[in-house]
């Protein structure tokens, strides 16, 4: 290459050209190749004796070269990425305690890439594993555990939380507490895990965990109407449900399989909600157990409580409800139904409540055994009490199994009466 350089000097100022002739050289690209990756623990370490594994996002056959940092230009072992990316040492070499690895790699003639994360080999602890003994939720900032044996060495525990790290904390003891884990930290339903870690060997991870559950529950459902009903196959029911919290999400499931029985509802206010769900398929004979779910749904969490109920499947129809009222005489209150389809009817017994929630007996009333195909019945409450009541009719069969009416309520100044849809099928 030859330039040529003039330069001018005018009024004080230094004006400088430059003419270089160069030849061309065509720049031909290469192409690169990424780092790879060494499998090491939370701490950075791998196992003493086992070999160095890792993983590539070259591909396939991508030449990866593992050195020890004491003695950087000495290869310990050359191996190739599997199609997954992954490698490994095994049957070339194996680790070798308090010595520290790394590794780069090579894709066929691309540049040779940078070198890898550092590792560490240690002896794993062994003889000692433990616990955890606090039941954690959302607000914990404390955790306590114990440990299988008494450490010989100070014993460094560390808290995960679904794998990632949360905590360390140490102890000479069997027991332990790691404090000062802030609050909010811990998200219901996600899993808490511990390694225990003796030195400077490797951690090992115990089997004992904990899973998150919800500091507070939202508030369970109360089933107004229907109360274990027996239907034919292939209906539907409609449930009238109270202690409703607003913005929850309610809906109907199989206890025992988990299966969805209803459309979702979100409740808008505190205000009594209806579901209404599929139709209840099987044979006669099949005994549907539900849970009644309410789930408080927040950035971090979804905690759930549920009421308890039954469904029967059966080919003969329960009475039906026709009608129900109260109203409040001198003497008490008059409570009366109607009622047609009796079949298998032992007896009735009428139930009383000051929240519609929480019921107590007031009297049987003998079955009726006409062949009328309405039947009426009454009875007065004498002990009835001020304020709100309500009423509902328990209807039992001749072997034992029990089917309800809807609500009716009323106020000792005023009476109220409604008409019932039969029950319990909608």
């Amino acid at each position: 290459m030859v330039s040529a350089i003039s330069k001018r000097i005018v009024s004080g100022n230094v004006n400088s050209s430059y003419c270089i002739a160069k030849s061309t050289a065509q720049i031909v690209g290469l192409c690169s190749t990424t780092a790879p990756v060494i499998n090491v623990d939370a701490n950075n370490q791998i196992t003493d004796g086992q070999p160095i594994t890792g993983y590539s996002s070259e591909p396939s056959g991508t030449t990866i070269k593992v050195y020890t940092s004491t003695n950087p230009t000495t290869t310990v072992a050359t191996v190739t990425t599997a199609s997954d990316g992954s490698w490994t040492t095994s049957g070339i070499y194996n680790a070798i305690a308090a010595t520290q690895y790394y590794a780069n790699a090579q894709n066929g003639t691309c540049v040779l890439s940078g070198v890898s994360n550092t590792a560490t080999a240690a002896t794993a602890t062994t003889n000692v594993c433990g616990s955890i003994s606090t039941s954690i939720n959302e607000t914990t900032t404390s955790v306590t555990g114990s440990l299988s044996t008494t450490p010989a060495a100070a014993t460094t525990i560390n808290i995960y939380q679904d794998g990632v790290f949360v905590a360390t904390g140490s102890t000479t003891t069997n027991t332990w507490t790691i404090s000062g884990i802030t609050a909010g930290t811990f998200n219901p339903n996600s899993i808490v895990s511990i390694g225990i870690r003796q030195g400077a060997s490797q951690e090992v991870f115990c089997a004992n965990t904990k899973t998150v559950v919800c500091g507070t529950l939202p508030t369970a459902p109360t089933i107004v109407s229907p109360n274990n009903p027996v239907i034919t196959p292939n209906s539907t029911l409609t449930y009238t449900l109270s202690n409703i919290t607003a913005n929850n999400f309610y809906g109907i499931v199989d206890a025992n399989t988990g299966k969805t029985l209803s459309d979702g509802k979100w409740a808008p206010s505190n205000s009594d909600i209806t579901i209404t769900t599929y139709p209840f398929t099987g044979t006669a004979g099949t005994v549907y157990n539900i849970q009644v779910k309410v789930s408080s749904v927040s950035a971090t969490a979804v905690c759930t409580n549920y009421a308890t109920g039954t469904v029967t499947l059966s080919n003969t129809l329960p009475v039906s409800f026709l009608s129900l009222s109260a109203t409040k005489l001198p003497t008490g209150v008059n409570v009366s139904w109607s009622v047609t389809n009796e079949q298998n009817v032992a007896y009735y017994v009428v139930e009383r409540s000051a929240d519609c929630s929480h019921y107590d007996v007031v009297r049987q009333v003998a079955f009726n055994n006409s062949n009328a195909s309405v039947k009426q019945y009454s009875l007065i409450d004498p002990t009835a009490f001020a304020g709100k009541i309500c009423y509902r009719i328990k209807q039992v069969d001749i072997d034992g199994r029990a089917h309800y009416s809807n609500i009716v309520s009323l106020k000792a100044t005023n009476s109220f009466s409604v008409q019932v849809a039969p029950n319990p099928a909608k």
